[in-house]
């Protein structure tokens, strides 16, 4: 039967006036929302005065799968935000270190003991992290199966750069050309100096970007960010890609396009993200987790959509 959820007195001083009725599901599964509003005096056409939506509920959780050679800073606290994320939490988390005692993974459930299981449970993730790589966890088997969950499952795809093995690793393999930068594999380590990040105009189209509620809240998170200590040069910038932030000084190899830093594309039907580094984990230096979760949480969010379709996620129509 109808539940009422609630009813407000408006008053129409703008064009667009923005109502909340907050409403939590009773349970999981398909509703059906109204609202209506009451005719104005002398209103003739009143057949837009209701509208009716339908919603589906699923009681689940966003999963995640960080794969990296060796504890980071970054895994350490993506860690920490997504087990309090009510979206992810503690059964939502899982990763792989290839460093990691072989006893720990088997009796740890947060470690995995291997990095590529059965088809089926590879596939129920939702975003998976690449944090500094070698060439030994980048296996034929686990980069097709990469590269299927994105093209074809719209699974979201989150690589970072790291000190230690650089782009070569990645180059080889069939990940590369999922990525919204071309690599070099020659191009060493740029550390000679620390540089403030750039963010590009692009950058205030997407919702992981804006870690204020006001501009001047987004300058001073941002700020917080202070100096880079180093990053991963690219060779250039992918034709389809989306730079949202890049080095102030620094160009790629044609001379005249800055190196991205943070840039995201579609690959099929799902995306993929590039971090020249791993150091957005220096975003809590003054504040803590408010600015490292509100770049983050977003980020998942929209990497994870295809989460929200539950069981028939493999079947995601999209407009382009």
């Amino acid at each position: 039967g109808e539940v009422p959820v609630g009813e407000r007195t408006v008053r129409l001083d703008e064009p667009i006036e923005v109502v909340e009725l907050p409403f939590t599901p009773p349970r999981a599964g398909q509703f059906e929302l109204s609202v209506s509003t009451d005719p104005l005096p002398g209103e003739i056409v009143v057949d837009n005065n209701v509208v009716t939506r339908r919603i589906q509920v699923i009681d689940d959780f966003v999963r995640l799968l960080y794969v990296a050679d060796e504890p980071t800073w970054e895994w350490r606290f993506v860690k920490e935000v997504f087990h309090r994320d009510q979206t992810v939490g503690m059964r939502g988390f899982r990763t792989y270190l290839a460093s990691s005692d072989p006893r720990v993974r088997q009796s740890n459930p947060l470690f995995l003991s291997t990095l590529i299981p059965g088809r089926s449970e590879f596939f129920a993730n939702d975003v998976i992290f690449l944090d500094d790589v070698s060439s030994a966890i980048l296996t034929p088997r686990f980069c097709d199966l990469l590269e299927r969950f994105v093209r074809d499952l719209g699974g979201g795809l989150v690589v970072m750069a790291g000190p230690r093995f650089g782009p070569k690793p990645l180059h080889d393999t069939s990940i590369a050309k999922m990525l919204p930068v071309i690599l070099d594999p020659q191009a060493p380590v740029r550390d000679e100096q620390s540089f403030p990040m750039r963010r590009t105009s692009r950058a205030r189209e997407f919702l992981f970007m804006q870690l204020g509620d006001s501009p001047e809240e987004n300058e001073k998170a941002w700020a917080n960010l202070a100096q880079v200590p180093w990053y991963q040069p690219v060779a250039q910038t992918h034709e389809r890609a989306v730079v949202l932030a890049e080095h102030p000084n620094d160009k790629c190899n044609d001379g005249t396009t800055a190196q991205p830093l943070i840039a995201i594309r579609r690959f099929g039907e799902g995306e993929v993200v590039f971090l020249g580094f791993n150091e957005m984990w220096r975003l809590r230096r003054m504040y803590g987790e408010t600015y490292y979760r509100r770049f983050w949480s977003p980020l998942i969010d929209r990497l994870g959509l295809s989460h929200a379709l539950g069981p028939r996620k493999r079947f995601v129509p999209r407009l382009d």
